[in-house]
């Protein structure tokens, strides 16, 4: 599955729709981990105003992540396109 997909089937999911209407973030980071022949994706949204991260592990089935606190020092986090 490449990206696209991946975000397609997240963005139909009901743990994103959830997020998505209690939450107002972007699309900061995005990566697949593959082990043993299986690949998961994990997508991230950052919503600036809570200064935290959400996660999603995209595979089998669709897992929402705990949200988590963004460890930065003068860095800006940028939106991906």
């Amino acid at each position: 599955m490449d990206l696209h997909e991946a975000l397609k089937l997240l963005h139909a999911s009901k743990e994103y729709k959830t997020f998505s209407k209690a939450s107002k973030g972007f699309l900061a980071h995005a990566f697949v981990m593959v082990e043993k022949g299986a690949e998961e994706w994990q997508i991230g949204y950052f919503c600036a105003d809570e200064d935290r991260m959400y996660s999603f592990i995209i595979g089998k089935k669709i897992e929402a992540l705990p949200p988590a606190e963004v460890l930065k020092a003068d860095v800006t986090i940028h939106e991906l396109h």
